[in-house]
């Protein structure tokens, strides 16, 4: 490619997302599922879900857990939380 090719070949938009949600796409569905189940739930105290995803690789801290939990991640996609 010559450089007017690479000038005007335009990559598409970047979507931005967080380290929890990346780190999410790793898992399998039934997984990711039942993380945002635990979620939802206001039985499962988040230090035990923190722990728990913790345990299993996930890089994020507790307080990046609980603006998860209250709906507050800003580049996250999933909208309903249960604030």
């Amino acid at each position: 490619m010559n450089l007017e090719e690479l000038l005007n070949t335009v990559p598409g938009p970047r979507h931005k997302q967080c380290k929890l949600n990346v780190w999410l796409a790793t898992l399998s569905e039934d997984d990711r599922n039942a993380f945002w189940k635990a979620m939802d739930n206001e039985d499962i105290p988040l230090r035990h879900i923190w722990k728990t995803i913790q345990a299993i690789g996930c890089p994020n801290q507790e307080s990046s857990v609980r603006s998860h939990r209250r709906g507050d991640c800003k580049t996250c996609e999933r909208k309903n939380t249960n604030g």
